[in-house]
């Protein structure tokens, strides 16, 4: 059984499985309340052996609905709630109380965590102070199927692309700690000395006042030409097949599963030097690391790797093979499989 907290992402994918799908409608904190009141029927009616949740609204709520009915939580961690970095913007006395309540509930309901890299694993330790022998580490699985090879004029005739570009390829949302004004700063010093570079982002918007600045900065560059924002897309698979290279100048991650997914198309990828990259990222060997939100540097890691073919066949090599070693999905199934199996028989 799924259960959203709101909203009903993927829901029909899940249903197709055959898999149980209901929500919650909690739009507002406020919501939590009954949220838990409502979880505890649907534990009451399907009497599950673990409950395992997602994100910080769905971890409150399953851990004080878990506990309440004597089932095991198990909370997976995906990002680092409560560094400087990610909390930047935020009002003190609302950073105070999301921590508090996270910190609360998970010693009061959770039974074990899942930390989708060892970055976010020590911050939960730091920050809530959860133990730390009670967090396991399961990178996020991507599918490493490579399709067949298709003819990416379809995709380029779609937006507008000529046949000829050199294609930089960005994936994330639209939000200010995924960096994407510094991508498109570099691109317009990249795209002075070559001018056949294109630029494609593909993702949601997060917020629509970054969406309007970025916005306002490409009408500004001389290159709005170059520059591409297509939203969200099914088919990101083939645009990452399609590209030359892929840029990830995110500011703070959990993971970066778009970066991992680059790589695992054989990219050659340029990505800000931040923790968690550094965990599967060698600069110089599988990947090129820059400063954050320097968009100078950034763009002459850009053509660096532009001007050596080589260099960039064998960094997308060794970021595939780097893909294959950290994100298969079947090792991360079978761990999971065994923290289920152990959670469920000490409760």
């Amino acid at each position: 059984m799924t259960v959203y907290p709101r909203g009903d992402y993927w829901k029909e994918e899940i249903a197709s499985l055959g898999v149980t799908v209901g929500n919650l409608n909690c739009e507002k904190y406020s919501d939590i309340y009954w949220g838990v009141q409502c979880l505890r029927g649907e534990l009451r009616a399907d009497k599950p052996d673990i409950i395992h949740t997602h994100l910080w609204t769905s971890n409150v709520i399953g851990r004080v609905a878990g506990r309440l009915s004597g089932v095991p939580v198990i909370s997976s961690i995906h990002s680092p709630e409560y560094e400087p970095e990610a909390t930047e913007g935020m009002s003190r006395s609302k950073l105070f109380a999301a921590r508090q309540i996270d910190k609360g509930t998970a010693r009061f309901g959770c039974n074990r965590m899942i930390a989708v890299s060892n970055y976010v694993r020590n911050s939960a330790h730091q920050q809530i102070g959860y133990p730390l022998e009670k967090i396991d580490v399961i990178y996020n699985p991507i599918d490493m199927v490579q399709a067949p090879t298709f003819d990416k004029r379809i995709l380029f005739d779609e937006i507008g692309l000529p046949a000829d570009v050199v294609l930089i390829i960005n994936v994330g949302r639209i939000a200010p700690e995924k960096g994407l004004i510094y991508a498109i700063d570099a691109i317009e010093i990249v795209v002075k000395q070559m001018p056949n570079v294109h630029f494609v982002h593909i993702g949601a918007n997060g917020a629509s006042s970054y969406l309007t600045a970025v916005e306002a900065r490409i009408k500004r560059s001389g290159i709005s030409n170059n520059l591409h924002l297509i939203g969200e897309r099914r088919d990101v698979e083939d645009f990452l097949r399609a590209a030359d290279l892929f840029v990830f100048p995110s500011l703070f991650e959990g993971l970066g599963i778009a970066l991992a997914e680059a790589m695992a198309s054989r990219l050659p990828c340029v990505a800000s030097n931040i923790r968690p990259l550094d965990e599967f990222v060698a600069n110089g060997v599988n990947g090129i690391l820059v400063p954050p939100k320097n968009a100078t540097v950034l763009a002459e890691a850009i053509l660096d790797l532009l001007r050596s073919p080589e260099k960039m066949q064998r960094i997308g090599s060794a970021a595939r093979e780097t893909a294959l070693a950290m994100f298969r999905p079947k090792p991360a199934a079978d761990r999971l499989t065994e923290i289920y199996q152990t959670v469920a028989f000490n409760k």
